[in-house]
């Protein structure tokens, strides 16, 4: 979807690439989080003694 902005659609249409863009971006960006806060809780090597 993202690339369908080629060829000067993204100066008409911007929304063509901007809204999965920031799709995309949410989604790995909320994967990582999630992936931090699994690591500080499951995380044995770096445990309080």
């Amino acid at each position: 979807m993202i690339s369908e902005g080629e060829g000067g659609a993204m100066e008409d249409f911007p929304h063509i690439v901007l809204v999965p863009g920031a799709f995309l971006f949410l989604t790995v960006f909320s994967f990582n989080l999630l992936g931090e806060k699994a690591q500080k809780r499951w995380d044995t090597g770096s445990a309080k003694l």
